[in-house]
C-alpha cells in the first residue's frame, strides 16, 4: 500500500471504530486527544485495535507511552515504517461492545453458557491454574509518567455524564462513599482513606447526581506502593497522582479521564510544576490515554517480581537505576 491508501484507511478506521461513522472533516495534523479529534480512552483503544486488525500489524507499547500528544500523521508514519502494511479485507469494522461489570460467579456461569459444560469447566480450570501460578511467581512492569504543567495548558475533558468535581476535606464525607466499592473492599479502602487524610493527601472526587462515582488522590510527599513495595518520594514542586478509581457501574463513560483532567488542573492550581504517576503496562487503555490525550511522557519504569506475593522491584529513572526500597521522583 502507498501512503495515500494508508492515510485513507486510517481515517476510515477512525470513523468506524471510534467516531460512530461520523462524516466530519478530519485532518491528519489534528491531535487525537480532547483538544483535537476528542477521543476518550475507550474510543482510543477501539481505534488502536481497529488499526491493528485493518493493517495486520502490532503497535509497540512504546509507541503510545514514549511520546507526548499524538496526531494522526504520527499513526500513519508508524504504519508506513512497519513491515509492508497488509490491508485485511472485511465487511465491517464495529466498535468494541462495552463490558458489563460481573462478579466471579456470574463470569463462571457465562463461560459455561458460552462454551458448554465440558469446555467451560476446562476454561475455568485453566484460569484457576493460571491464578495459582501467578501466586507463586509473577512479574509486572510499570511505566513512570510525568506531565509538566507549564509546558502546555491542562487539557479539558468532557465525560458522557454530567459530573461535578470537588475536594473532600473532612472525614465525615466518607459517608457519601457508601456503596462505591464492593463490600469486601470497602473496609480496607476506608482504612486507606483515614491514613491518607492523616498524612495530608488530597482526595478528589467526581459525582453524578450527588453520588460519588470517581475518586483520585494527590500527594506532595509520595506514598508507599504495596504492589511494588517501593516508597515513592517526591522532589520539591512535584505532585504524585495515585489510585484513580471509578465506580464499576460507570466504567466506559469517561469518568476516570474527566477526573484525571481535574486532578491536573488542581495540581497546577496548588503551585506544583509537575505531576507524576505510575501505570502498569497491563493497563493499556490508561497508558495510551495518558500519553496520547493528556501529554504525559515516559520518565522511567519499574519491574516488580513477586514470589508467593512478596514483591521485589528494580527501577530506572533517566540514567539512574536501583533496587529501592525508596524511589525519588
Amino acid at each position: 500500500m502507498d501512503r495515500i491508501e494508508v492515510e485513507r484507511e486510517v481515517i476510515r478506521t477512525l470513523r468506524q471504530c471510534a467516531l460512530n461513522g461520523s462524516d466530519r472533516e478530519i485532518s491528519l495534523n489534528e491531535s487525537i486527544g480532547q483538544l483535537g479529534i476528542g477521543l476518550d480512552s475507550l474510543s482510543l483503544l477501539e481505534f488502536i485495535l481497529g488499526l491493528e486488525k485493518t493493517f495486520d500489524i502490532k503497535f509497540s507499547d512504546g509507541f503510545w507511552t514514549e511520546r507526548g500528544q499524538l496526531v494522526l500523521q504520527d499513526v500513519v508514519d508508524a504504519i508506513m515504517v512497519s513491515a509492508t502494511p497488509t490491508l485485511i479485507k472485511r465487511q465491517d469494522l464495529k466498535p468494541l461492545p462495552a463490558k458489563k461489570a460481573q462478579g466471579y460467579a456470574a463470569k463462571m456461569a457465562a463461560t459455561i453458557r458460552e462454551k458448554g459444560l465440558l469446555k467451560g469447566l476446562a476454561a475455568l480450570t485453566y484460569r484457576l491454574l493460571a491464578r495459582l501460578v501467578r501466586y507463586i511467581y509473577e512479574r509486572e512492569k510499570f511505566v513512570i509518567l510525568s506531565r509538566g504543567l507549564s509546558e502546555s495548558p491542562c487539557p479539558e475533558y468532557s465525560s458522557l455524564l454530567d459530573l461535578t468535581f470537588r475536594v473532600i476535606k473532612r472525614v465525615d464525607d466518607f459517608a457519601t462513599l457508601n456503596g462505591f466499592w464492593e463490600t469486601s473492599q470497602g473496609r480496607e479502602k476506608i482504612k486507606i482513606f483515614n491514613y491518607r487524610f492523616q498524612k495530608g493527601y488530597i482526595c478528589l472526587t467526581a459525582s453524578h447526581h450527588d453520588k460519588i462515582i470517581g475518586v483520585d488522590w494527590l500527594s506532595a510527599s509520595g506514598d508507599h506502593e504495596p504492589l511494588t513495595d517501593l516508597t515513592i518520594k517526591m522532589q520539591p514542586g512535584t505532585c504524585y497522582g495515585l489510585d484513580l478509581d471509578e465506580h464499576c457501574l460507570y466504567q466506559g463513560k469517561g469518568v476516570g479521564l474527566a477526573l484525571l483532567a481535574y486532578s491536573l488542573a488542581e495540581t497546577q492550581k496548588r503551585g506544583f510544576h509537575t505531576q507524576v504517576t505510575i501505570v502498569s503496562t497491563r493497563n493499556v487503555k490508561m497508558l495510551s490515554a495518558a500519553t496520547a490525550l493528556f501529554g504525559y511522557k515516559k520518565n522511567g519504569h519499574i519491574v516488580t517480581t513477586r514470589i508467593f506475593r512478596k514483591p521485589r522491584s528494580r527501577w530506572q529513572v533517566g540514567e539512574q537505576s536501583g533496587y529501592g526500597p525508596v524511589l525519588l521522583l
